[in-house]
This record gives C-alpha cells, sequence and structure tokens, in this order.
C-alpha cells in the first residue's frame, strides 16, 4: 500500500503524534460457544460512550474500553478488544432524542454527516463526502443486527428507511474499512442498527405530538423469550404536499434447544411519502414563503420491505445466521427529465457462518464463510412526454426504458487474527476475498432506441440498454493493526487496512448515450488510521486522524458513459471528548476536522478537478451536548450543531456557507410508570439549508431546513 505525501496527511500525523498514537490492547476473545451475536448485556446497554451519545450517568461508572461492542466481530466484545474505531448509540441516547429521522441521532456522531432530503430521505458520509449517484449508498454498509439490510449489488441511499431504528437497543457506526468481517460496500464503514432482544426488553407504550402534523406512537412488549416493537409514525410535512406515513414492527424471539443457542429476528417496514424536490435559486432556502414550498407535487415513494434471520450457536461449530430478505419500492424520479417511475423489487436468502479457534502459539483465531443469492428486477418507465428542449423531447420518448432482472451471488471468506505479543502489545491482522457474480437479462430491446425499437433524433435516444451478460468480480482486502495499552485505561492503535465495493446493478445496466456496455471494476480504497482513546480523571475521549486513498471511483462523465478511473483522497481528525463537570453536569464535543480532494482528472471530463475540494465535503463540522441531570426526575440537554461551508460543484466555484443550530430536551421521570419529554428544534429559528446543491441544468438548488419547532413526548412503562 502506498500513501502520498500531503500537507493535510503531515498534519494529521503531526496532531497524533503530539497526542499520543494508539494500537488497540486486546484482551482474551470470548470463545464462540459464550457469546451472543446481537445481544448485549442490560448493564452495558447503558455504558458511557464516546464517539457517540453518553448516558447521563456519571463517567466515572463505566468505563470507555470496558463499553460492549458488536459490529467489529459480529459479536458481543469489549472495546479494548477491538481494533475497529466504532461509535455506540444506546437506548438512552436514541430515547433521550426521540428522532423523526435516523439524520437527528448519526449526526452527533464525529465523521458522521447525513444531509435530509424530503421526508424519511436522506444523503450519508462516513469519512467522506455526501454521496450521491446510483453508486452512492455502495460505499457505506447497512446492516441490521449484522446483516446487510440488501443484497450488495442492490443497495438503497436511503436505506435506512428500511430499517428500525427508531427503537432499536443500539445503533454501532464503524468509521473506515474495517476487518475481515465485513466485506463489499463496507468502503467508508458501516451502520449496524441492533434491534431489541427479548431479555433485555422493558414494555412500553409512547406517544409523541409536534407541529406540522407529526405524531408517532410506539409499544414494546415481551415475554420470556419473545418481545415485539411497533412504530408508527405519521406527518403532513413542513413543505407542501409532503405527506409520510410509515409503519414498523419488529419481533425477536431467543430459545435453547439441547446444546444449541438460537435467536430470531423479524422486521417488516411499510412506508407510504409524498416528496418535495428541490427549491432552486441562490440563498432561495432563506425565503420562508419558497421554502414551504414543492415544486414536485406529484412525486412519491412507496417501500416495503422484510427481513427474517435465525441464528444458531452451537458448542462446537460456532455460529450460523441463515436469512431471508424481500423488497419492493416504486417512486417518481422527478428529479430527471421526463420524470419516469422507477419500480424494483427483490428476493433474497444468505447465510452466514463463524467460528474462533484458539491456540498458544497463534492467538485467537476468528474464521468464517458468508453467500448472498438475490433475484432483482428493475422497470423504469415514462407515462407522458418529455417536457423542455427540442433535444430533450426528442431523446427522451415516453414508453419503457429499462426493464431487467438479475440474478446475483455474492460470497465471501474470511479469517482474522489477533495475537498478544508482550503483556501490552496486541497483533491484529485479517483477510478478506469475495466474489461476485451477475446475471443479466434485458427484459426488453437492447440499444438506443424507444420501446418499440424507433431510433431518436439528435444522435439517438438517452437510454441504452445492453445485451443479455454475465460480469462477476473478485475482491481482495487485507487489515493489519497494533494496539498498545497506555495504561488499564488508555490504548494507542495505528491500523492499516483496505476496503472494496464491486459495481451496483444499475451502474452496470442502466446506461445512457453510445455506451453499450461497461468494462467496470470494483472501487477500492487503503489508507491509515491513529487513534488515542481512553479515560482520563472525569474525561472520555477517542481522537481519530486517518489519512485514505481511493481508487477506480466509478462515475458518469461528460458523454454519459458510466467509467471507472476517479482517484480521490480522504484525511481527517475527529474528537469525540466528553467531561464530567460535576455530579449533574456534563459536556460532549463530537467534531470533525476533514479534507476530501479530487486526486486526478479522469477521462471523459471536460474540466480539470485534480486538487479540487470534493463537492458537498464540508472542511469542519460536529456537535456540542451540554448535559444537566438535576435529579433523578429531571434532565435537560442543549445541543448546539455546526455545518461548515461547503462546495457544492466539483469545479469548486458555488459553495453554501453553513449554518449553526440550537436544540434543546428536557425529560422529566413523573413516577416509575410515567414519563414526559419535550424538545425544541431550531430554537433560533434560522434559515438554513439541509442539502445545497448546484447543477448547470438548475443553477443553485436546496432542500431547505424546517423552521423552530417544539415536539411533546409521553411514555408508559406497561
Amino acid at each position: 500500500m502506498i500513501i502520498k505525501k500531503s500537507a493535510y496527511g503531515v498534519m494529521v500525523c503531526a496532531v497524533l503524534t503530539a497526542l499520543p498514537s494508539m494500537s488497540h490492547a486486546q484482551a482474551q476473545a470470548p470463545k464462540a460457544t459464550q457469546s451472543k451475536a446481537v445481544q448485549t448485556d442490560k448493564s452495558d446497554a447503558s455504558a458511557s460512550l464516546v464517539s457517540g451519545s453518553l448516558s447521563d450517568s456519571s463517567l466515572l461508572e463505566n468505563t470507555l474500553l470496558d463499553t460492549i461492542v458488536v459490529t467489529p466481530s459480529r459479536q458481543s466484545t469489549k472495546m479494548r478488544d477491538s481494533q475497529v474505531t466504532v461509535a455506540r448509540l444506546d437506548q438512552d441516547a436514541i430515547a433521550r432524542e426521540n428522532i423523526s429521522h435516523i439524520q437527528q441521532v448519526l449526526n452527533g456522531v464525529s465523521g458522521v454527516n447525513l444531509h435530509r432530503g424530503s421526508g424519511q430521505e436522506y444523503l450519508s458520509a462516513i469519512r467522506s463526502p455526501v454521496l450521491t449517484g446510483s453508486g452512492a449508498c455502495g460505499a457505506i454498509l447497512l446492516l441490521e443486527n449484522n446483516i446487510p439490510l440488501r443484497p450488495a449489488s442492490f443497495c438503497n441511499v436511503n436505506g435506512l428507511i428500511e430499517s428500525h431504528h427508531e427503537q432499536a437497543e443500539l445503533i454501532e457506526v464503524q468509521k473506515g474499512p474495517g476487518n475481515g468481517f465485513y466485506g463489499s460496500n463496507a468502503v467508508h464503514g458501516a451502520i449496524n442498527v441492533i434491534n431489541p432482544s427479548s431479555i433485555n426488553q422493558d414494555q412500553s407504550l409512547s406517544l409523541q405530538l409536534g407541529e406540522y402534523g407529526h405524531g408517532r406512537v410506539g409499544l414494546k412488549t415481551a415475554g420470556d423469550k419473545f418481545s415485539t416493537t411497533t412504530t408508527l409514525f405519521h406527518e403532513d410535512g413542513y413543505r407542501h404536499d409532503a405527506r409520510v406515513d410509515w409503519q414498523k414492527f419488529s419481533l425477536s424471539y431467543e430459545g435453547d434447544r439441547q446444546h444449541t443457542l438460537q435467536n430470531s429476528l423479524l422486521t417488516i417496514v411499510n412506508l407510504n411519502q409524498n416528496t418535495a424536490g428541490y427549491i432552486t435559486g441562490k440563498d432561495s432556502y432563506q425565503d420562508k414563503q419558497k421554502a414551504r414550498s414543492n415544486p414536485n407535487p406529484e412525486a412519491y415513494r412507496d417501500i416495503f420491505a422484510a427481513r427474517v434471520s435465525q441464528r444458531y450457536q452451537f458448542e462446537q461449530f460456532g455460529q450460523f445466521t441463515p436469512y431471508a430478505r424481500v423488497s419492493k419500492m416504486e417512486f417518481l424520479m422527478h428529479f430527471l427529465p421526463g420524470k419516469p417511475l422507477e419500480t424494483n423489487e427483490h428476493i433474497s436468502l444468505g447465510g452466514m457462518w463463524q467460528n474462533q479457534w484458539q491456540s498458544d502459539a497463534l492467538g485467537t483465531i476468528n474464521y468464517g464463510f458468508d453467500i448472498d443469492i438475490a433475484d432483482i428486477e428493475l422497470v423504469q418507465e415514462q407515462f407522458s412526454p418529455t417536457q423542455g428542449s427540442a433535444f430533450l423531447m426528442a431523446t427522451i420518448p415516453s414508453g419503457k426504458q429499462y426493464d431487467f432482472n438479475v440474478r446475483t451471488i455474492n460470497s465471501g471468506a474470511f479469517v482474522q487474527l489477533q495475537k498478544k505479543l508482550t503483556p501490552k502489545l496486541q497483533l491484529n491482522t485479517g483477510l478478506r476475498a469475495e466474489y461476485s457474480r451477475y446475471d443479466y437479462d434485458n427484459q426488453m430491446n437492447s440499444g438506443r432506441v424507444d420501446e418499440l425499437g424507433d431510433a431518436c433524433s439528435f444522435g439517438g435516444c438517452r437510454y441504452t440498454r445492453p445485451d443479455d451478460s454475465i460480469d462477476s468480480f473478485t475482491d481482495v482486502s487485507v487489515n493489519i493493526g497494533m494496539i498498545y495499552q497506555l495504561t488499564e485505561q488508555q490504548q494507542w492503535l495505528v491500523t492499516a487496512n483496505q476496503g472494496f465495493r464491486p459495481p451496483q446493478v444499475t451502474e452496470l445496466y442502466r446506461l445512457q448515450g453510445e455506451q453499450f456496455v461497461t468494462e467496470l471494476d470494483s472501487e477500492k480504497i487503503q489508507g491509515l488510521e491513529l487513534t488515542w482513546r481512553g479515560d482520563w480523571h472525569q474525561q472520555q475521549f477517542n481522537l481519530s486522524a486517518y489519512y485514505y486513498q481511493k481508487q477506480d471511483v466509478i462515475f458518469r462523465d461528460s458523454e454519459q458513459y458510466t467509467r471507472n478511473g476517479g482517484e480521490t483522497e480522504h484525511q481527517g481528525i475527529e474528537v469525540s471528548w466528553s467531561y464530567q463537570i460535576s455530579d449533574s453536569l456534563q459536556s460532549q464535543l463530537e467534531y470533525t476536522f476533514a479534507k476530501h480532494s479530487y486526486a486526478n482528472t479522469p477521462a471523459g471530463l471536460d474540466t480539470d478537478i485534480s486538487g479540487n475540494d470534493m463537492d458537498t465535503a464540508p472542511t469542519g463540522f460536529g456537535r456540542w451536548r451540554l448535559l444537566y441531570q438535576a435529579n433523578d426526575q429531571h434532565n435537560i440537554t442543549l445541543s448546539i450543531g455546526h455545518m461548515g461551508e461547503y462546495y457544492t460543484d466539483i469545479d469548486n466555484l458555488h459553495r453554501y456557507s453553513g449554518h449553526v443550530l440550537v436544540d434543546a430536551y428536557y425529560n422529566w421521570k413523573i413516577s416509575d410508570k410515567w414519563q414526559l419529554g419535550v424538545k425544541g428544534l431550531n430554537l433560533m429559528d434560522r434559515a438554513y439549508a439541509e442539502r445545497a446543491d448546484y447543477t448547470v441544468f438548475t443553477q443553485d438548488r436546496y432542500f431547505p431546513g424546517l423552521d423552530r419547532r417544539f415536539f411533546i413526548h409521553l411514555n408508559y412503562a406497561i
């Protein structure tokens, strides 16, 4: 692995040399027969956290390195035994904010930047710019109970809509490529939503009401071996014709049959959303009347998704988790000329097996095998003539534009070693190899013609359908790291790792212009990370610096060809710091300094972008919180969020100036049964943009932020 020098990279190294650099000291890993993969001990569920959100209890009661994390090894592990940087949001943090959108809690994690779209939609970033395009979702692996929400080749850029995160027991964020346990799509990181397990579930009924027709009902039930979680949501919307309704249900069952532990999980999600599009015009988000308008009242998105899994924990043969998933989505592509309707659906089956072997000579070795088989269908159809210029009307005729089926197989094997070299120094290293196969079947005529086979004027139709084909990709990633135990409660880590993602089916087969076939390769990333984490007096901290290089970035060029060739660099410093000022007062800071830039100008672009900042990549962003626990009944949280300025185009000619938002939360434990919560968002009533963008067709465009608003939440313990 070659790491290029840069001024920012030198700064990153200098800062972490000044702070102590860190490797990750690891205690003896628990045997597979003693662990439960998606289950955390109740006593650890409210442990104090850094790089996430801390509980309201004193930091002295729990140490950072003894916090339980699940994602790095697919089973409960102490943070001191994990080489991977993980942010952990527990039930207390999620419940305190009573989120109506996943952005509200994840943007409180350093390195994470979600831009909210309309309704429940969003675009995401972890140690990256906010990513867009058909492959954007392929850069961040989305998990539920350690299982990918979708097949690797068929992700959803708004994928967390399909998770039941509102009442999760735990949400973990893996920063960077990670280790061998995960492969495809874990390029910049992973987000793992962990549903309540039956032994941890507190039964409750909750109601939340707010402005703009906001309402949410939550129900949690539990028995000796099962639990259910139900959430119902409705909102009329801040913007016109932007109503959202969704329903989510989760079931967990745990049993013990002979010498096998079992855990069954079921999640069902249904969403119906009227979508509001971008508003256009320089700084148009500052016009409150325009900010509430909807230029696309006809747009909508409907989603149904269901997943079921059963984890078996054997005494001698490790852990095996078979699963099945289905999804169907229909949405109007209001952002494209002609506003076509896309309908996609899939059904998939898979399994994940892992085991552990311990040796005095080699240490602890985790190894396993994963397989995922999917059947995917996609149709894009336009029902009315295209409006606009003569060129657009001629090249984008109504009718079917794509109709294809893809059968995919993704399989991978991994081995991960943990070896204690000295009492204070531990080696962690691993390898993962994956094979992906796509069997593409075009269900209509091929080529650059319309649905009837007629050619378009102006050189041909915009949309091109390739002939049937079989494509395959083989990828390998390596990781190596060291953990040095500086003191009992502090560690230094140094990590070098790689990541990859094979192309999405939409990148391979949704072609345009004169491109009749793609010759794409998998995107690849490699880099270094230095970390110092632990406890010191009344403080907990996690300070990380990283530098990554990314190759074979997939992009669409000026002729609308989908191709590899992009190279980017990603570097930054993340600060997660908490200070227990007194028994009742706690300060938390989650902040990121970052620089994401284009390392080359790939063939096919009309402009030189090498060295430019990537668009939608703020150099600084984060959140500061002040938590006041007056007594056992009352607590107040003040939150100040900062979004730095960023460019909105690849030429670095247009920018958004950023914003600062102030929120507050109050919770009152009325009795053992009743709790009342009140929250106010955007208390200073700032006009801001959730997302700013620039295109040559629309010029400046925005998803406007919401004005000052209040919510009340009532919870009853059954």
